[in-house]
């Protein structure tokens, strides 16, 4: 009877997490530290970061990461935009079992505020995280932030999440094919993965493409890939065994990020341009998937 206790207990503290140190799974004590159920390795949740840090090491790269993020060059193209991405997203989210999510590049772990059902969230981000990203106040207690090593393996078990999300991260990690296989291995069967990125089949970018005869704004400093819904989906599908898009929103948000910053000052102004630009695209030149961002959602049938 006490070892069943001691089951019964453990089951009941444990995560999907498992240990960077032996790969073993991972308990959440009533201190809040992670446990590993196999080792001495006791992890404690950082201050005002609110992060767990299973890094030795910080990452390698040199670029995209939060320490070389810089402000939004029209910070009310970036507000309105991120307010009708948000509602997109609770949309997308509604639809599918969000009982277990693995968030993919956090940032400072405010995405869960996407998910309006109950749910447990787990985000990793490997970047530090700079001192104006940091929160006062800890997450609430369904809400875990790991600060992940991507040298290594993500620390995760395998089939333990309903939902994965790369939210404005797929095109910002070097070794993308590699994650996206272990997140995809992460996911349960009937689970969903939501990939939310620039669209690169944007119509301003077919309109400079095709005057310069080659691609252009690629972003190369800081983007590691481009993609179109098209080239996405062929990539995931590729690399993703029983991947099937269910779900593809490209053509929503139709104004581009251009220097002019006394264009976009005004709310109603941006919102008078996204839907003129909208009717002149979609509707009288039928452009299909030509917005300027992406939301694909792929389903894991096996």
């Amino acid at each position: 009877m006490q070892w069943r206790g001691v089951l019964l207990l453990i089951s009941a503290c444990l995560t999907p997490l498992l240990c960077p140190g032996c790969g073993a799974p991972l308990v959440c004590d009533e201190g809040g530290s992670l446990i590993c159920t196999a080792c001495p390795k006791r992890i404690v949740r950082e201050e005002g970061g609110w992060f767990y840090s299973f890094q030795n090491e910080p990452p390698a790269q040199d670029r995209s990461l939060l320490v070389h993020m810089k402000a939004p060059r029209n910070r009310y193209l970036r507000q309105y935009s991120l307010k009708i991405d948000r509602a997109q997203l609770r949309e997308v989210f509604s639809s599918f079992d969000c009982a277990a999510v693995l968030d993919i590049g956090c940032g400072a772990g405010q995405s869960w505020n996407h998910f309006t059902q109950p749910f447990r969230y787990y985000g990793l981000e490997p970047s530090p995280l700079p001192e104006r990203f940091r929160r006062p106040e800890p997450p609430p207690a369904h809400v875990m932030l790991i600060r992940n090593d991507p040298s290594k393996p993500l620390p995760v078990a395998a089939a333990s999440f309903t939902m994965a999300t790369f939210l404005a991260s797929y095109d910002h990690i070097p070794e993308r094919r590699e994650i996206l296989r272990q997140t995809w291995h992460s996911l349960r069967i009937g689970g969903h993965m939501v990939i939310y990125m620039t669209n690169y089949g944007f119509w301003a970018k077919r309109f400079v493409n095709a005057l310069m005869r080659r691609p252009a704004f690629r972003h190369e400093h800081e983007h590691y890939c481009v993609h179109n819904p098209q080239s996405l989906t062929a990539e995931v599908t590729a690399e993703c065994p029983g991947a099937r898009l269910v779900d593809s929103r490209a053509d929503y948000f139709w104004v581009p990020n251009t220097p002019f910053r006394l264009l976009y000052r005004s709310k109603l102004l941006l919102r008078a341009l996204d839907f003129t630009a909208g009717i002149v695209i979609h509707g009288i030149l039928r452009l299909r998937d030509a917005g300027a961002v992406m939301i694909c959602v792929f389903e894991k049938s096996v």
